[in-house]
């Protein structure tokens, strides 16, 4: 043993190679702890070192460091054996003292590197938590900021707005976090909830906390702009093509991608959105009454063309009983109220009794101020259908009606109809109904509940909803009859889901950007599911505000 080797056994530098020697010769006792006790002394022999300015020294370590696989970048060279004792060498050099020490991942007890950050899951999971937590904390300071306005207490309760008083079981901490992460959706809610929620769709500023239009900032990941590169261009068999045909020609190109991937550019694609083919025909809602003859549609139809030859009349307009499917029928000359409002009189003359709803269209032959205080007169609610089916049970109706009229028309070479509708109303009545399995004169009111059970009785099954509320849409662009096939069949305007309904089948209420809520309901096949950036929710306010600047420099 030279002088150097002398001194450094006699100083803090020897006693911790001591250490590490002991630690590496350890062989009771838990492996994780061992490991940690060897790496702990290791480290410190090398800050030592480093302090000490000496020259290369070998260290032999026998039977030191069994589960160490890999050579670390310090310098550190141990090569595992299970059980067996081995001897193995721990190199230090100058060139490793600058180097920080990197110990690898199962050296310690708490599996992780020495100085290493998160795993990125972790790191994205605790980014989406504290951006949760800042949006509750901001949202409850508006809140605060104004207790009364929102209804609530400076306690923390919510407020009912029918009975002035607080809600037994609220808690608004509790309320604002299932505002803020809805999930899981079958969560319960505290009570006041609702409440809250249409206070806060009232503020600006927390209206767009609780539903962010902007989910990007338009920016394209890797993996989209793959897509879109071969989605534009004109000379690849997927360019600007269906979704089906554009899948398998990037698919071909990129075998490894993944169908969500593929959905969200779909969904964040404006061009794809605004001309994805729309759906007519679908299930949609039944209609189901309460009973015999208390649901009533109404439609007129139209005979404008043999108005002639029929006296004048041009329409008929033409009820059905939607339980019994019987059918009432009055000829109309025109839409005016006066006309309208007897024709209702001769139907409800011919009917068992007035019904207690009717349901029409939105003509305004159905809706004049006249029509409804008649109505008014004799205790009908009404309504009217915002869908394009409008009185679907009346529409039908009309259909088997004229189906039967044009082909005696036909057969007798006539266009009279106004005699001959009265025969086949009383006809079409007495024949048998493939939805009750009965003829409409048959039902009344000592069978109508088993009718009922039997159209209606078997309930149809809940379905989860596909999109979920917060999310945004655009809906069906509305076309006239002769309108070209290629222009956009979608809105230009995102709209959010404000309430989605698990229903067979599902429909969605929605809301504009600025919390008004749409009055008609849509189905699942009527929307479009988009993610919103900046790159796709203004297009139209920024062609508007573009050629408004073209005029003011005009005006100059």
């Amino acid at each position: 043993m030279n002088d150097d080797d002398d001194i450094a056994e006699r100083t803090n530098l020897g006693f911790v190679k001591r250490q590490v020697t002991a630690a590496a010769q350890k062989r009771k006792g838990n492996v994780s702890e061992r490991n940690a006790m060897y790496n702990q002394q290791l480290r410190r022999y090398l800050k030592l070192r480093k302090e000490h300015k000496e020259r290369p020294v070998r260290v032999q370590l026998s039977n030191g460091a069994q589960l160490l696989n890999k050579t670390v970048e310090t310098g550190v060279q141990v090569r595992p054996g299970p059980d067996e004792p081995m001897d193995k060498s721990v190199l230090i050099t100058d060139e490793d003292e600058d180097e920080e020490i990197e110990v690898p991942k199962f050296l310690t007890p708490i599996n992780q590197r020495a100085g290493s950050s998160r795993s990125p899951r972790t790191n994205k999971k605790a980014a989406k938590q504290q951006k949760l937590t800042e949006k509750k904390d901001h949202l409850l300071a508006i809140i605060m900021s104004d207790p009364q306005r929102f209804g609530a207490t400076e306690h923390g309760q919510i407020i009912n707005p029918k009975t002035g008083r607080e809600f037994i079981d609220s808690d608004l901490g509790w309320s604002i976090e299932r505002l803020v992460d809805p999930r899981p959706e079958n969560a319960p809610s505290p009570s006041g909830t609702k409440e809250l929620k249409k206070k806060l769709a009232q503020d600006p500023q927390a209206n767009r906390l609780l539903n962010p239009f902007f989910v990007g900032s338009g920016r394209m990941g890797h993996m989209d702009k793959k897509i879109n590169k071969i989605y534009t261009d004109p000379a690849n068999p997927g360019g600007y093509a269906g979704a089906s045909a554009l899948y398998a020609a990037v698919k071909k190109k990129h075998p490894k991608l993944k169908r969500s991937e593929f959905e969200d550019f779909l969904q964040r694609n404006t061009t794809y959105t605004l001309f994805k083919p729309k759906r007519e025909k679908f299930r949609r809602l039944r209609t189901v009454p309460t009973g015999f003859m208390t649901d009533v549609q109404a439609d007129l139809a139209d005979f404008q063309a043999l108005s002639r030859k029929n006296n004048g009349y041009r329409y008929l307009l033409l009820a059905v009983d939607v339980l019994s499917r019987r059918m009432f029928g009055s000829p109309v000359k025109s839409k005016r109220p006066v006309d309208m409002k007897r024709a209702f009189e001769e139907l409800f003359e011919q009917m068992p009794r007035v019904p207690d709803t009717l349901y029409t269209d939105r003509g305004l032959e159905f809706v004049a101020k006249p029509l409804k205080e008649f109505y008014a007169e004799k205790g009908i609610q009404k309504f009217e259908t915002s869908s394009k089916k409008k009185a679907a049970v009346a529409e039908r109706a009309i259909r088997t009606l004229k189906t039967r009229l044009y082909k005696y028309f036909s057969a007798n070479n006539t266009s009279v109809w106004v005699d001959v509708v009265p025969k086949f109303l009383s006809a079409i009545n007495n024949s048998v109904c493939r939805a009750t399995g009965l003829r409409p004169n048959e039902i009344s009111d000592a069978n109508a509940r088993e009718v009922w059970k039997s159209v209606y009785g078997v309930a149809q099954p809940d379905m989860k909803p596909k999109i979920r509320a917060g999310e945004t849409v655009r809906i069906p662009e509305p076309k006239h009859i002769f309108e070209k096939g290629y222009i956009p069949n979608y809105s230009d305007h995102v709209y959010t889901v404000d309430e989605a309904r698990s229903t067979y089948p599902q429909h969605y209420l929605l809301k504009d950007y600025y919390g008004t809520k749409l009055k008609r309901k849509f189905y699942l096949p009527e929307l479009t599911k988009v993610q919103v950036d900046e790159n796709t929710m203004y297009r139209i306010e920024k062609k508007y505000k573009e050629r408004k600047n073209i005029g003011l420099q005009m005006k100059k």
